[in-house]
C-alpha cells in the first residue's frame, strides 16, 4: 500500500545525491582553477580553463572533450592525481563523489561501467564505503568553504538554485 512512498523517498535521495555530486564536481573545478592560477604558469585564461576541465573531468570519470586532445593528457591526468595525493579534503571529496555517482547510476539501471575506478582503487580504502547522505553533504559543503571567496559565492549560489543550502 505504501510502496509509492518508499519509491518517492528513494527518488528524492537520489536526486539530492546527484545534485551534491554535481556541486562536488563544480567545487573541485574551482579549486583546481585556483591552484593553477596561484602557480602563475598560465598567462592564457582559456588554456587554464581547458586544463582545469581536463583534470576535473578525469577525476570524476568523465570523457575528455575533443577540444582538449591537443593537451598532453597523460601529464594532465598525472598532475590531477599528484594534486589529490596532497589535498586530503579533495581526495576524500572525489572518492566519495565517485561512489555516489556510481551508486546512482547502478540504482537508475544505467551502464555499469565504474567511474573513476583507478582513483577508487588507489584511495578508496582510506574512506568509509557507506557514507550517509548527511555525511556526504557535510563533506561537500566543507570543500565549498575551502574555496576562495568569489568561487565559494558562485558555488553557494548554485547550491541555492538546487535547493541544497544548509
Amino acid at each position: 500500500m505504501f510502496g509509492w512512498l518508499k519509491k518517492a523517498s528513494k527518488n528524492r535521495v537520489l536526486k539530492t545525491m546527484d545534485a551534491l555530486a554535481y556541486l562536488a564536481n563544480l567545487t573541485t573545478a574551482h579549486k583546481i582553477n585556483s591552484v593553477l592560477k596561484a602557480s602563475n604558469n598560465y598567462a592564457d585564461e582559456d588554456e587554464l580553463n581547458k586544463i582545469m576541465a581536463v583534470r576535473t573531468n578525469y577525476l570524476f570519470g568523465k570523457e575528455v572533450s575533443d577540444s582538449h586532445f591537443y593537451l598532453d593528457l597523460k601529464a594532465e591526468f598525472t598532475s590531477a592525481i599528484d594534486w589529490l595525493s596532497v589535498d586530503s579534503l579533495f581526495r576524500e571529496l572525489v572518492v566519495q563523489s565517485l561512489r555516489v555517482m556510481n551508486i546512482s547510476r547502478i540504482t537508475k539501471g544505467e551502464e555499469v561501467l565504474i567511474l573513476g575506478e583507478e582513483i577508487l582503487n588507489t584511495y578508496g580504502y582510506l574512506y568509509p564505503e557507506n557514507s550517509s547522505p548527511d555525511d556526504y553533504k557535510t563533506l561537500v559543503f566543507k570543500a565549498i568553504d575551502s574555496l576562495p571567496l568569489a568561487s565559494k559565492n558562485e558555488v553557494i549560489e548554485r547550491a541555492n538554485n538546487l535547493g541544497l543550502f544548509q
